[in-house]
Formats: structure tokens, C-alpha cells, sequence
């Protein structure tokens, strides 16, 4: 309800860190109980009313270190909790949450770098485009620990640019689909084909290359 969200954005603004444990707490009961219909560990809305006021604050990076941190060694259901955590707290991945996150990208050890790639395979699309030269130097990064590394970070950056709701008019291709494929063919013009930011986004050019002809072969079908 409202007087809970308005609850919540006052308690974080008095004790951040509390505001923060309280949804580990919640985070923590879903891997002990496991998935439990009508339970919410991070109930949708609420973390962007708890965390809207620490922005440009260093409770605000602080929050966003620690949830960082605990992502090293989540399970599965904490994996997805947490993700969607972040990015609630970083509004949606904004600069500070990109800073957090490229700090182990660029710096961190292997284990370090694959769970900063996991909490950015939830990022909106348009944050891998907007952070293409971060995503080369963690490919680069990458290619020290092994093709493997390197296999999580594309794996992890083409589920991000492929996620998104997708709408638009039956018996055509989804305009998103659209958009990525044009964006793809754009960029893969301006880089060479040695290096591995191109095949980052061919491969996302050829899932949105699929995409549209998945939709088109549905509308022949019907």
C-alpha cells in the first residue's frame, strides 16, 4: 500500500543499512522455504521506494557495495532476488549501479567478475549499448581466466540485450526486435571482426534476426 512504500522510503532515509537487511531477511526465508506462490521476497515497487532517496549518496553506493557483495555466492532463487534488488536500488542500472559493478568487472577476480555479470544479464537492454566499451574491457578481462569467463560474459550481456517486454501489431515483427537488429548492424560496421565486442553483437544480432523471423513464420501459419 502507499503508507508502506511511504513507510519504507522513511526508514532508509534514517537507517539505510537496516532497510537493506530487512530484504536480505525476506531473501534469505525464499532460499531456506524455497518458491512459495504469492510470496514475493523483493515485493515489486517496494525497493524503488525504499531506495529513491540515496541517490548521489554515499549510504546509496554503500547499499549498492553490499548488494553487490552478497551476490558471490547466492543459489539460484537468491541469484534472481538479488538481481532484482540491484537494480531496483541502482535505478535501473544508472551510473552509480554501473560503477559498483565495474569495479569487479575490470578489477576483480574471476568469481568476482562472473557475479557482477550476473546481476547485468537483468539489466535493461539499452545498458549494454550504453556501456559497450565497459563490456570490452570486461571480454578482455575475461580472456585471462579462459574461454569459459569469457562464455558467461557474452552469455550474460546477450540475455540483457535480449530481455524487454515486446509489443506491437500481429502479423509483424516486434519493433524492439527491430530496433536491436538495426542497432547491431550499425555498430558492427564501426568495429573489427578480430575483436570480440563483434561477435558479442552479432550474436545479438542474430537473435534478433530470429526473433523477427519467428514472428513472421507464426503469421503464415495462421
Amino acid at each position: 500500500s502507499g503508507d508502506v512504500l511511504e513507510f519504507l522510503g522513511f526508514a532508509c532515509r534514517r537507517v539505510p543499512h537496516a532497510a537493506l537487511d530487512m530484504y536480505f531477511r525476506r531473501i534469505e526465508r525464499q532460499s531456506r522455504e524455497g518458491f512459495r506462490f504469492g510470496y514475493l521476497p523483493i515485493p515489486f515497487h517496494a525497493p524503488e521506494a525504499t531506495f529513491s532517496n540515496l541517490d548521489g549518496t554515499s549510504a546509496g553506493r554503500e547499499v549498492l557495495t553490499r548488494i553487490r557483495d552478497r551476490s558471490l555466492n547466492p543459489d539460484r532463487l537468491e541469484t534472481l532476488s538479488l538481481a532484482n534488488l540491484y537494480d531496483w536500488a541502482s535505478r535501473r542500472f544508472g551510473p552509480v549501479g554501473i560503477e559498483v559493478l565495474t569495479e569487479w568487472l575490470i578489477t576483480g577476480n574471476e568469481r568476482q567478475l562472473e557475479a557482477a555479470m550476473e546481476l547485468f544479464a537483468h539489466a535493461p537492454s539499452e545498458v549494454v549499448f550504453e556501456n559497450l566499451a565497459v563490456f570490452s574491457q570486461t571480454l578482455d578481462r575475461a580472456e585471462w581466466f579462459g574461454e569459459e569467463c569469457i562464455r558467461h560474459v557474452k552469455a550474460a550481456c546477450y540475455r540483457a540485450a535480449m530481455s524487454g517486454m515486446r509489443s506491437g501489431i500481429p502479423g509483424k515483427p516486434y519493433p524492439q526486435d527491430v530496433a536491436l537488429r538495426d542497432r547491431c548492424q550499425a555498430l558492427l560496421r564501426t568495429i573489427p571482426s578480430t575483436d570480440r565486442l563483434h561477435s558479442l553483437l552479432t550474436d545479438i544480432l542474430r537473435g534478433a534476426e530470429r526473433n523477427i523471423q519467428e514472428a513472421i513464420q507464426l503469421d503464415e501459419e495462421e
